[in-house]
């Protein structure tokens, strides 16, 4: 993904778009309450970085706590939120997409493998790095997904960086 996944735009009630858009400061942003649904792993992120999170309810129910005021905001991966918006109806419930923030942290897609098949984990290694060495990588993720790019201003935005505790620190 390019690190696309752990670039996260913000679901926010409409009501509160002004006090978002005001966000300059990482001090700002952690105080805001960020809302995680239970068991995710973002939840150990986001405190591992000292941000106000609420864990709380599942997917299917994480956007009624959000429209009942107990968290702020979720995050979401660039990759994802629009979809997830349309087809969770998100403009219903007036909620949107904070249009100038953006969390952004390492969150690498991974394969697992059976570890009595090391020769196939040696395999997907060795096709990855040939892929990403000749280009074709990049050339499928921007036929794929470099529209997100410019429609979701990514470049744009007040990015804030959190560290990933979770994955080895020579990837953060």
């Amino acid at each position: 993904m390019l690190g696309l996944l752990g670039q996260r735009l913000l679901i926010i009630r409409k009501t509160d778009s002004a006090r978002f858009d005001a966000i300059k400061q990482t001090d700002e942003m952690k105080k805001m309450r960020s809302g995680i649904p239970t068991g995710w792993a973002d939840v150990t992120l986001f405190k591992a970085n000292q941000y106000n999170t609420v864990e709380i309810g599942d997917f299917e129910t994480i956007f009624q706590y959000l429209v009942n005021n107990d968290f702020d905001y979720l995050a979401l991966g660039a990759n994802e939120i629009e979809q997830v918006y349309q087809q969770s109806d998100l403009e219903k419930l007036d909620l949107t997409i904070a249009p100038t923030l953006m969390l952004r942290y390492n969150f690498p897609v991974v394969f697992y493998v059976n570890p009595n098949n090391p020769e196939l984990a040696k395999h997907l290694n060795t096709g990855l790095e040939l892929i990403i060495k000749n280009g074709t990588l990049k050339t499928m993720f921007d036929q794929h997904f470099g529209h997100l790019y410019s429609r979701l201003h990514l470049a744009d935005r007040i990015s804030f960086e959190l560290k990933n505790p979770l994955i080895k620190s020579k990837i953060n």
